[in-house]
């Protein structure tokens, strides 16, 4: 008899958390939105099933689909039901409108992502707008003239959030596309806010003047200065070929590099001549003037000895000769020029154009 009693407390204290958890989950009427939220959860077992079957792929898709759309009404009737808010806004419509979203451009080859954010506010003043004109039936009705208006001001606002979701996924590509935008000042914009801290992408420009740092290393380094000097007296010719090594040579080439036009201007030095390496900026831009890259090269006049063969010499060890006797061996006869070039890691950026 005791035992009996203990039961019957312990299952009195507890009935009203068993209770609460029976409301929860049972709804109260078949119309409900827990109904919703039951049928998604079938429909989806359900494709998992005839995926695992081997269904065909339009039923499978069929019930994918109706997965979606429980879901959808079945959440945005909850929050409607609950008067979920968020600073006073309804919620309800805007999640729905993001599930809409990720089903219908889901279904859509690619990558959607873009296009569905930009859709989310349209769809869901769609969501908002057509109850308005549809009963429950099916048949059109007229809302009363306040309504109309606040159905005009939703959907006129909702087109104005898609306009700047597009607005900043068309800035972000422009940024994506031409890095060296993002080097820009903002400071006069009222669209584009530079987070603090943050630095700015490399340029292209300093890829392509690494690239003509490194093609002038192979043509003018460790030369006969005799030789650099003719390269330097046709550097007009030099530079076309120049340039189309290093369009062959970039890995990834993208849409900005079409607006850097390189250029070298040897200028008269001491000892030989300073490079000006110039990746000049032909694109959009927030100078009035324009800007350019530039890196400095130094390209210097070396003497190095120079050998001579004596007189009598004779084939040496590499045709597997010695030399004759008596004959002695090459000298040194002087000096010759060579070339060496040196660039700075330093890489500055000015105003205008070149001079």
């Amino acid at each position: 008899m005791f035992a009996f009693l203990q039961k019957l407390f312990i299952f009195k204290v507890f009935q009203p958390f068993f209770t609460g958890i029976r409301d929860f989950f049972i709804p109260s009427s078949y119309f409900s939105w827990k109904t919703m939220i039951y049928l998604s959860l079938f429909s989806w077992l359900m494709s998992w099933l005839a995926f695992g079957l081997e269904a065909t792929r339009f039923t499978v898709m069929l019930l994918t689909s109706f997965s979606w759309l429980f879901l959808s009404f079945g959440v945005g009737w909850g929050l409607q039901a609950n008067n979920v808010k968020l600073f006073g806004i309804p919620l309800a419509p805007w999640v729905a409108g993001a599930i809409l979203c990720g089903f219908i451009f889901g279904l859509i080859p690619g990558d959607q992502q873009e296009l569905a954010i930009v859709s989310w506010p349209l769809i869901s003043a769609l969501i908002i707008i057509v109850p308005q004109f549809l009963t429950w039936d099916g048949n059109v009705k007229i809302p009363p003239p306040m309504t109309r208006q606040q159905v005009i001001l939703i959907f006129l606002i909702s087109l104005l959030l898609s306009s700047w979701l597009q607005f900043y996924f068309r800035l972000q590509n422009w940024f994506d596309d031409y890095p060296s935008l993002m080097a820009e000042s903002f400071d006069g914009s009222g669209f584009v806010y530079r987070v603090p801290g943050r630095t700015a992408p490399l340029s292209d420009g300093v890829a392509l003047l690494t690239l003509t740092e490194s093609a002038l290393q192979r043509e003018l380094h460790n030369r006969p200065w005799s030789g650099v000097e003719r390269w330097l007296l046709n550097i007009n010719d030099q530079l076309v070929s120049l340039r189309r090594e290093i369009r062959d040579r970039l890995v990834s080439p993208s849409r900005e590099q079409r607006f850097w036009r390189i250029d070298v201007r040897p200028v008269t030095a001491s000892n030989g001549y300073d490079l000006k390496l110039q990746a000049i900026w032909q694109g959009p831009t927030a100078e009035p003037n324009g800007y350019y890259l530039e890196r400095t090269c130094q390209l210097t006049r070396v003497e190095r000895p120079a050998t001579g063969p004596a007189t009598g010499l004779t084939p040496g060890p590499a045709t597997g000769l010695a030399p004759a006797a008596g004959v002695a061996p090459a000298v040194a006869t002087g000096t010759t020029p060579w070339s060496n070039l040196e660039c700075d890691l330093q890489t500055e950026r000015k105003t205008g154009r070149p001079a």
